[in-house]
């Protein structure tokens, strides 16, 4: 505060409530700013206290970062584009208006206004004359995150900055001075690409320099009674000296300034002419007006309010209006066109050789302090400064010292700067990317409700339930999340489960109700309990928890059984319930996967005669149209007025803990010659109904007694397939409703096959050079090399007249899986392949490696030929690539 005080007198560790006159006494400037110092403490201690650090109101929040003029209404669009604040530019964008609170400073913004355009954050001017420096604020340019904050401080005002404040009755003296509220929205960039308002980090004020002031201290003397000369304070009148950084810095590089009228004496600078300043006023007297070898600073608005110094520079003589300058010592331009927002003269007293400044790490004395003049003396402390750091030192003629707080020893004690204090918040996370689109990523603001309002947790619904072990409970859990009686839309909520249950949620945070939703679904035992809290962006609790309990339903003891936890077919995807399925894949077979080893004959086939089977516990029904052949047609008409079961003679056995369900030869010939050509034939529609049946209380586990039954029912639930855009019956799979003996039961629609040509591999029972492979881990071979094929990689070097199934599913993992469980790994063998399958044998070979399978891929010319004399003569190879 740069005014024509006497002192500043308020310390908040005396705790003064007021300032009370008295009748008859001098009123003091000093006393009436006191009183002021002290409702301001009270007030924005107070909104500290209750807000916080900062805040806005959660009904009207200020300082919203506007980055898409769409989410604006549109009468508000138009009118910000008659303002030409609309289309926003490339990294530039909108602040909101509205209150906002930093460290109990309210700031208030009453329209609109871009980011370049702050009225109190010089932005790029157009119309600025070339040679005006480059302080201004550029729009967001690189791609990246960054921290939006505020940056909120107090500027002195006087006459010279806003003439409103001039009483013009009494023709031009200036009086009281104003301190402002600035607020400067600025950015910084982040190095993490992972930035957010939980991990970044606000700039604040640095400085941490301090200041130690003391009047000459008497020499030596040799009788009490002596009157040492030169010390304490010598100047006939009362100062108020200024020591000011000019230049920041550590306190190695750091320097300063003083004056010894609280640098008061300004004035506007009207023109130039040569070296000679043309400024409104020379100043009311000798004292303290202008004179030659003064320093003086040449400055104005944009470096006030960018916290720039502005230019120092030495008087060579000063009449009346007219100050004439030494270029020479210049520290910086003296064009007036470098000052072009309401440029002004200050004057400062500081005693320099060069530059209009001294070191903050000069010594004068031996204990290191730095003599100002008459008796004034400071030290600087180890530290960091800030341009525009300042200390106040009264000195008085009646004590001949200098006012400042002092130990038991009488030696002065550092302080921390008097100011410039900047208070800092963070406003938003912003994201700059590649293609200039500027996006908050996160909005760091914090609202506050009125007081009658807070944001609390409250449980809504679905406590005390029950269900079945590894059941869905039959509601919802359902907690809310509300300001006073406003809900709170947007709020996340952390679940937590106990007891090896389960949750299912759908939303990201609480609907525009407040309120989240979760499904629960029960463990099998121990505490059943759901924790909600809710948290911070940095996932910190900021309220106590809601909790739920839920307890097992009452009823008979389960039935531990075996399961049903996989059905796939042979070298293809897994069964779904209620789908189409190419009659291909059924041609191929089933495996079907349990949890428990099966005793085999509870599911193997039995003969009927001529090498004919099925299994009576493991078997396929296909629903066929009736009538199905001519003579019935002819009988009963054309129209198709039943379906009749008819079961598929098949081959089934069981390996472990998988079931191998598979049509015989006659079977398989049917299924892909005939049945889809009658159907066809006798317009009998495209698809036929199939269903799978597994008899749960003839399945057991392979055990000699005590074994357990199969429990295969399955629940079906809605699902939805994107391929075809219709919803279907699914069925949930592991099977079981606690209760062994149970069938399962599924279905689907077989449908016809298309025939391409494939690449396929086809494998021979007896691999050479490793032991003949059961039935089972010719299957899991056969499945394995199906997942490792990377059927996109394939078709760059399969030729154009192949065609490969780009459906197959391609998982790694799952095909390693398999190869550990059927012990594949150190398998070698040798694959015969077309010369036009030359590249495809070795990408598939390099495919197996991570499953620890080697495949030798031999290229052979009239393949089919050599192929039937090598199985002729016993000599066949293990695979071969066609």
């Amino acid at each position: 505060m740069k005014g024509d005080f006497t002192r500043m007198t308020f310390d908040p560790r005396k705790h003064y409530h007021g300032v009370l006159m008295q009748q008859g006494r001098v009123q003091l400037d000093a006393d009436w700013n006191e009183q002021l110092d002290i409702q301001a403490h009270r007030v924005e201690t107070e909104t500290r206290d209750v807000i916080g650090a900062c805040g806005t109101p959660i009904d009207q929040p200020g300082f919203t970062l506007i980055v898409d003029a769409a989410v604006l209404p549109a009468a508000e669009q138009t009118r910000l584009t008659k303002a030409k604040l609309l289309p926003l530019g490339p990294g530039d964008f909108l602040i909101g208006p509205g209150r906002y609170y930093v460290d109990g400073l309210l700031i208030e913004n009453e329209d609109y206004v871009l980011y370049t355009q702050q009225p109190d954050y010089p932005g790029d001017d157009p119309t600025k004359p070339p040679s005006q420096p480059a302080l201004e604020i550029k729009p967001i340019a690189e791609t990246g995150l960054y921290l939006a904050y505020l940056d909120v401080w107090l500027r002195h005002v006087t006459a010279l900055d806003d003439d409103g404040i001039r009483e013009k009755a009494l023709g031009g003296p200036d009086t009281a001075t104003r301190a402002k509220t600035i607020w400067q929205v600025k950015i910084k960039k982040q190095d993490s690409a992972t930035a957010n308002c939980a991990t970044v980090v606000t700039p604040g004020d640095d400085s941490t320099g301090r200041l130690s002031a003391r009047s000459k201290p008497p020499d030596d003397k040799k009788d009490e009674c002596d009157v040492p000369p030169g010390a304490g304070y010598r100047r006939l009148e009362n100062q108020l000296y200024r020591v000011e950084i000019h230049a920041g810095g550590k306190e190695t590089a750091a320097t300063f300034k003083w004056s010894r009228d609280n640098a008061a004496m300004v004035t506007t600078w009207k023109s130039k002419n040569g070296n000679d300043l043309i400024v409104g006023s020379g100043g009311p007297d000798e004292v303290l007006g202008f004179a030659p070898n003064q320093w003086i600073e040449l400055s104005d608005d944009t470096r006030e309010l960018q916290g720039q110094p502005g230019t120092l520079v030495k008087l060579v003589n000063a009449v009346g209006q007219k100050l004439t300058i030494d270029p020479l010592t210049a520290t910086g331009p003296v064009e007036l066109s470098f000052f072009p927002r309401n440029p002004k003269v200050r004057r400062w007293d500081t005693i320099a050789t060069a530059g209009g400044v001294r070191k903050v790490s000069d010594k004068d004395t031996p204990d290191g302090f730095i003599r100002l003049e008459d008796g004034v003396e400071i030290k600087f402390e180890k530290g960091e400064y800030r341009t525009g750091d300042y200390w106040l030192i009264p000195a008085r003629t009646a004590t001949a010292d200098v006012e400042w707080p002092k130990d038991q020893t009488g030696d002065p004690v550092p302080q921390p700067k008097h100011g410039l204090y900047h208070h800092t918040c963070p406003l938003a996370v912003l994201n700059f990317d590649s293609t200039k689109k500027l996006a908050v990523k996160d909005d760091c603001r914090p609202f506050f409700p009125p007081l009658t309002d807070l944001t609390c947790l409250e449980y809504v619904s679905g406590d005390g339930q029950e269900a079945a072990p590894k059941e869905p409970l039959p509601h919802d859990l359902i907690v809310g999340v509300a300001n006073g009686n406003r809900p709170v839309q947007g709020a996340k909520i952390q679940w937590s489960v106990a007891g090896g249950g389960s949750l299912t949620i759908a939303q990201t945070g609480t609907d525009a109700q407040g309120l989240m939703r979760a499904k629960w679904t029960l463990g099998d035992s121990g505490k059943q309990q759901v924790t909600a809290e809710l948290v911070d962006s940095a996932n910190q609790r900021i309220h106590l928890p809601v909790i739920f309990n839920a307890q097992f339903a009452q009823g008979e003891a389960a039935e531990p059984g075996i399961h049903v936890t996989g059905i796939e077919f042979i070298n293809g995807p897994r069964l779904q319930n209620d789908t189409e399925v190419p009659v291909s894949l059924l041609a191929n077979g089933l495996m079907i996967t349990c949890d428990a080893n099966l005793r085999q004959i509870s599911v193997q086939s039995r003969p009927t005669g001529d090498g004919v089977g099925v299994s009576p516990t493991v078997y396929v029904t296909l629903d066929l149209p009736y009538p199905f052949n001519r003579a019935d047609m002819d009988l009963w008409g054309s129209g198709i007025v039943a379906f009749q079961p008819v079961i598929l003679a098949s081959d089934v056995n069981s390996d472990d803990d998988a079931i191998f369900w598979g049509p015989n030869a006659d079977t398989r010939t049917w299924l892909t010659g005939r049945l889809f050509q009658m159907m066809q034939e006798l317009k009998r529609g495209r698809r036929v109904l199939a269903h799978l049946t597994l008899k749960g209380n003839f399945i057991w586990e392979n055990k000699d007694k005590n074994g357990r039954y199969l429990d295969g029912e399955v629940f079906g639930f809605e699902d939805f397939d994107p391929a075809t855009g219709n919803s279907f019956t699914e069925a949930r799979l592991p099977s079981g409703d606690k209760r062994q003996g149970g069938d399962l039961e599924m279905w689907f629609w077989l449908v016809p096959s298309e025939q391409p040509r494939r690449v396929i591999l086809l494998g021979n029972p007896d691999l050479a050079a490793f032991k003949p492979l059961s039935a089972t881990r010719k299957r899991g071979l056969a499945s394995a090399v199906n997942l490792a094929v990377e059927r996109p990689a394939l078709r760059g070097v399969v030729p154009p007249e192949y065609e490969l199934d780009m459906n197959a599913p391609f998982d790694v993992a799952a095909a390693q899986a398999l190869s550990v469980k059927h012990k594949l790994q150190g398998l070698k063998f040798t694959a015969w392949n077309e010369l036009a399958l030359f590249d495809a044998g070795l990408m598939i070979a390099e495919m197996l490696t991570p499953l620890e399978i080697s495949m030798n891929a031999l290229a052979v010319d009239d393949l089919l030929t050599k192929l039937q004399v090598a199985v002729a003569a016993g000599d066949a190879p293990d695979a071969v690539l066609v």
